[in-house]
């Protein structure tokens, strides 16, 4: 095992890196939740995150720079920690990444963005409304949407996409205007609340890829379970 390799897997107690700056939310105000026991070994970063979420039940976004932050292997301890120093500890073994809490939903990206990711995250999207519509189904049209802006052509061609009925949710009533596509992903997750969305190392294009490969939902089980027990991101898009 190299040097490099054993920095990776080093394992990590929390309290020996924190920075106090990173685990402020955005409105200043520490959050006030539960302190649990988050404890993971020799795992993929994103699996890693991933359970964190699940353990805090904690909606969660997460940006793929490249693949390594699923195949970078991390452990960590936290002992009676918040779901804030969890995830200050566990992204402090990610180089290159940062992560803030944006209105409720922990956020992890690279600290400078593929160009064809932060393309994608530029669209915004005028107007996108909903009532008593599910996850699956509002995905599938916030997609539709990025997919007329990067090729307006599609409207007469149709549109085809994967369903997950078993995950069905209710998100109520939605009307957001003038919004970008990762605060339409933060609400549908904030709403849910145990799940993530993920977005993939970038393809070559925008312009026909199915929206698996652009972004997935992740749902959260209870008690948790590895990544590669739940549904729904496509696992061929992290490699």
């Amino acid at each position: 095992m190299t040097s490099t390799t054993r920095g990776l897997a080093l394992f990590f107690l929390l309290g020996t890196y924190l920075n106090p700056s990173a685990t402020t939310p955005i409105n200043g105000q520490r959050s006030q939740e539960d302190r649990r026991d988050y404890e993971v070994h020799d795992i993929g970063a994103l699996d890693a995150l991933i359970q964190l979420g699940e353990l805090y039940d904690r909606p969660m976004g997460i940006i793929s720079g490249n693949q390594t932050i699923a195949a970078i292997k991390v452990s960590a301890r936290s002992r009676q920690a918040t779901a804030l120093e969890a995830t200050s500890a566990l992204v402090h073994q990610l180089p290159g990444y940062e992560w803030a809490e944006v209105d409720g939903v922990l956020v992890v990206r690279p600290h400078v963005l593929p160009s064809i990711t932060n393309r994608m995250l530029a669209i915004v999207i005028s107007r996108i409304t909903a009532q008593n519509m599910d996850i699956d189904s509002l995905n599938f049209r916030l997609w539709m949407e990025l997919q007329l802006q990067v090729d307006p052509e599609s409207r007469t061609k149709g549109f085809a996409g994967i369903g997950h009925l078993r995950h069905y949710f209710d998100l109520g009533q939605i009307d957001l205007t003038n919004v970008r596509i990762d605060e339409v992903l933060n609400e549908l997750v904030r709403r849910k609340k145990s799940a993530a969305w993920v977005i993939p190392p970038p393809p070559e294009t925008l312009k026909g890829t199915p929206r698996e490969k652009l972004w997935g939902i992740v749902f959260y089980s209870n008690p948790p379970l590895p990544l590669d027990r739940l549904c729904c991101l496509n696992q061929d898009s992290l490699r």
